[in-house]
């Protein structure tokens, strides 16, 4: 993780120095900003179990060049993990299904943009709720965990070519980190993250439509 955070910092630190970091963003938060919605998306893996995430993003563009974004995201795949319950006198391991929902406050600093290409480096930090879903032997069904608290960061590097205005081809690389967590869910976020696929802006459709 450390080796990823500092390649960031110093691809950041590269193009900001060329691009006068300071001034851009300066003049560009003096502009009235856009309201931009996204859906989002990326892959991870938790305990070697591959793992999807999709949510929605919305908030303010400040001249395509700095972005402030909330959003919702959650964990849409199958993630498997062994768990030890002890309950009613009994005390065994079972496999469970690992629940994740989180919300998110992101900025987005775009270094380099022409009239298809994008380069930004996204950073996001996020609070959610997680759970275990599992068998229960004393219940003889379906049952699940207390829900844990966890406090999540993810600093990207994402890549966008535009076709038309309102769809892209888009790819990113970064890390999803634990801040903080319960003792159950400790590291099982730590993951490099990576997505490529296409985005629809709803922003571009919005203002062709109207």
């Amino acid at each position: 993780m450390r080796l990823l955070v500092i390649a960031l910092i110093l691809f950041a630190g590269s193009f900001a120095a060329q691009a006068q970091f300071p001034v851009y963003i300066q003049a560009s938060l003096h502009e009235k900003p856009n309201l931009f919605v996204n859906f989002t998306g990326y892959t991870s893996f938790i305990k070697g179990d591959w793992a999807m995430f999709s949510g929605l993003r919305t908030g303010l563009n400040y001249n395509n060049t700095i972005k402030f974004g909330l959003g919702v995201s959650h964990l849409t795949s199958a993630v498997i993990s062994p768990i030890h319950i002890m309950a009613d006198e009994l005390n065994y391991s079972t496999n469970a299904s690992l629940h994740f929902t989180y919300g998110e406050a992101s900025v987005e600093y775009v270094f380099y943009k022409n009239e298809q290409w994008e380069f930004s480096i996204p950073v996001a930090v996020g609070c959610g709720g997680a759970h275990y879903n599992y068998i229960s032997r004393s219940k003889n069904g379906l049952t699940h965990s207390p829900n844990y608290t966890a406090w999540i960061a993810e600093p990207e590097v994402s890549a966008q070519f535009t076709i038309p205005k309102w769809i892209g081809a888009n790819a990113s690389l970064g890390y999803l980190g634990t801040l903080h967590a319960s003792p159950a869910l400790k590291g099982n976020f730590n993951s490099i993250t990576f997505s490529a696929g296409f985005s629809l802006f709803l922003d571009e459709i919005w203002k062709s439509v109207m």
